[in-house]
């Protein structure tokens, strides 16, 4: 999977630099990647586009529109965009940054020493973001991106795919005539816990799960089968630790 990364600091010698560095570390990580360099904070903003870019390695000091600013414009517009911090100081501004909920901090000084980490978490994320579920009804083929997929009920014969509502489908249930097992065996290593005989739920959905039910948090609630009780909280904690 390409990983598509914008680098925007107003110092373009810099940002040059960055985006050297970026680009000979993931060829020798083998990591395939493509840059594009920002001088202009503003320009970026203004040319951005949801599903332009996978990343953007932002500085935190610049004239136009700071990080802060940016960032703040970034995530009204693309939520799902990854924002790493390239800074030369680790000080109070630093703190500041982490409500936008960044994948990390780049410091200039030693940008060379972490940007291999960096990228090996990049990939990671963007490999599971990016997951498909392909379906095939008749002649008809449908990818379902994992990641906007609620839970999986099975009735009778069918299997429907319940959908978060700002997904392309727009909350539109896709139903599928298959068995959910066969449908677990391909997405459970996802993050996708049995709940019931009949019932796949995505961990990223769960508010809170109690004794017999599984709260969404659409505010859904979902009855967990006593046979699966104990799995459930178990599988929940295992895949919160190990899919962030």
């Amino acid at each position: 999977i390409m990983i598509r990364i914008a680098i925007v600091d107003d110092e373009l010698n810099i940002a040059k630099t960055v985006a050297r560095i970026t680009n000979d570390h993931a060829e020798q990580l083998n990591i395939p990647i493509s840059l594009n360099v920002y001088q202009s904070s503003k320009k970026f903003l203004s040319e951005y586009q949801v599903g332009k870019f996978d990343a953007a390695f932002l500085d935190i000091e610049m004239p136009e529109l700071n990080g802060d600013a940016l960032s703040s414009e970034l995530i009204n517009i693309d939520p799902s965009l990854l924002l790493v911090y390239v800074t030369n100081y680790c000080n109070d501004e630093v703190y500041t940054m982490l409500k936008y909920m960044p994948i990390g901090f780049l410091r200039k000084p030693l940008f060379e020493k972490e940007i291999d980490n960096m990228l090996n978490i990049l990939q990671s994320k963007i490999q599971t973001i990016k997951r498909v579920y392909t379906i095939q009804n008749g002649k008809q083929v449908t990818q379902i991106p994992l990641k906007d997929v609620i839970y999986i009920e099975s009735i009778k014969n069918y299997v429907y795919f319940h959908l978060k509502e700002t997904c392309l489908f727009k909350g539109e249930n896709i139903k599928i005539r298959m068995k959910l097992d066969e449908v677990q065996k391909n997405i459970e290593s996802f993050g996708f816990i049995r709940i019931h005989s009949s019932i796949l739920v995505n961990y990223q959905y769960i508010f809170n799960i109690t004794k017999g039910t599984v709260k969404l948090d659409n505010g859904e609630e979902l009855i967990i089968s006593r046979s699966h009780e104990q799995n459930v909280t178990q599988q929940f904690l295992y895949f919160s630790r190990r899919l962030l």
